[in-house]
């Protein structure tokens, strides 16, 4: 296996890290809101997950990460995982999107 086989399965192993542990904050995220801001659990259409995972709950989710949002709600922890879910959620997009992109180039066999 050549190195850029490596790098692919590296990246690949790592970015499913990341999925993992988006899913698990996304998750907590919800949890929070749900139970100390009902109203805007409400206003974002009760997104979950799994049960209620549509586009308009995805759109209201990303409105909320990046209009942020949070900043209304005065709580510290919220604000604390909403940042931090913002900053992964971008880092991401920076560097995971560019990889899948270049590294299957040039994993393709010479023409």
């Amino acid at each position: 296996m050549g190195t850029i086989e490596v790098i692919f399965f590296v990246f690949f192993g790592a970015m499913g890290f990341v999925v993992l542990v988006w899913f698990l904050l996304v998750t907590k995220l919800f949890n929070l809101i749900e139970q100390n801001h009902p109203d805007k659990f409400q206003d974002m259409g009760e997104p979950h997950l799994s049960k209620n995972n549509t586009l308009s709950t995805n759109v209201a989710f990303m409105r909320y990460l990046f209009k942020k949002e949070w900043t209304s709600l005065n709580d510290p922890e919220l604000t604390s995982l909403s940042i931090t879910m913002r900053r992964i959620f971008i880092t991401t997009l920076i560097v995971f999107l560019p990889a899948m992109v270049i590294l299957p180039i040039l994993l393709m066999p010479p023409l």
